[in-house]
């Protein structure tokens, strides 16, 4: 390594993103009417899966909160809320970026997304994983990169893009516990070392930090979320990094970045039916990897994802 390295690895950490917006009861129907219609843009592509189950559920609770104008007492009413609106933001980003034109292999893969519950607390992760993938693989294609989707498989990484003419293969998880998110970042980098491609370690922390200091009764959430949220998922991802530059394992010679992001939904004590939502964003890229330009041009590569959640949730609050 050269003596500039160790200085290279210091930068090389994305300042933490938090957009963040208020949704009133009333304007619910709007997430419930963008959810709607990206079931039908789902039918459209011959995925009627998309009718049944979780999304329309989503839909309908998302319309009931709107005309009732509460969103519940229990926590257990806001938590479901929460997913609701998380499905929503995710599914009509994920159908805005849909060709009109079918595309098969991505239909089978997209239609996995489409199960589970509002509660979110079966032990089959399999929709909500495959939801994950494709909410950041959304946000690749908003960046301007071209994603090549793979057939699920044991083995293979989720998706592939480019990087500065190099192909960059990307492994997305979804832990359920920040206990086992050490476990998802060894097999994520198994996989990307398996494919002899350079990748991305992707990880949703929706699952796995929940907030529940913020996410339900928020007695200290007396600022802004930024401000609330910013030191907790600051630290856990400086924790991941921390983990992964550490690492000597010869599976992660290949991992070249680290994408962490999470949507969360956090309701204040005096402003009970105003919560805010959020999508935070943190990133690092490992230069020390020795990948050459490819290291190095990944700043670039966080900035334009980081720029895509921002104008995405700039579009969401004019439309809610």
């Amino acid at each position: 390594m050269s003596e500039k390295q160790p200085a290279d690895a210091d930068r090389a950490h994305a300042p933490l993103i938090i957009t963040s917006e208020q949704i009133r009861p009333a304007t619910c129907v709007r997430l419930a009417e963008h959810l709607e219609d990206a079931i039908a843009k789902f039918v459209r592509w011959q995925m009627p899966q998309a009718t049944r189950g979780r999304l329309p559920m989503c839909a309908t609770l998302l319309r009931r909160v709107s005309t009732r104008g509460t969103y519940g007492s229990r926590n257990t009413d806001l938590q479901r809320v929460a997913n609701a609106m998380s499905t929503a933001k995710d599914f009509a980003d994920i159908a805005g970026a849909l060709a009109d034109k079918r595309d098969e292999d991505l239909a089978n893969e997209l239609q996995h997304a489409f199960g589970g519950t509002i509660e979110a607390t079966e032990p089959n992760r399999k929709p909500y994983q495959h939801q994950s993938q494709f909410w950041f693989a959304t946000m690749l294609l908003r960046a301007g990169f071209q994603v090549g989707f793979r057939r699920s498989t044991s083995s293979n990484p989720d998706f592939e893009f480019e990087v500065a003419t190099f192909p960059v293969v990307a492994e997305v998880k979804r832990p359920t516990h920040l206990r086992t998110v050490r476990r998802n970042v060894d097999e994520a980098a198994r996989r990307i070392h398996a494919s002899g491609k350079p990748g991305v370690i992707v990880l949703d922390l929706y699952d796995a930090i929940r907030m529940d200091a913020l996410v339900v009764g928020a007695r200290s959430f007396t600022s802004s979320l930024s401000t609330a949220a910013r030191p907790y998922y600051e630290q856990v991802v400086h924790e991941i990094i921390e983990y992964i530059r550490r690492a000597r394992s010869d599976k992660y010679t290949r991992v070249v970045a680290l994408s962490v992001f999470a949507r969360v939904c956090a309701w204040r004590d005096d402003l009970p039916d105003a919560p805010f939502q959020a999508v935070m964003y943190g990133a690092a890229w490992f230069p020390e990897r020795n990948w050459g330009i490819l290291g190095h041009t990944m700043l670039r590569y966080h900035e334009r994802i980081g720029q895509a959640i921002k104008d995405l949730n700039r579009d969401t609050t004019r439309t809610t």
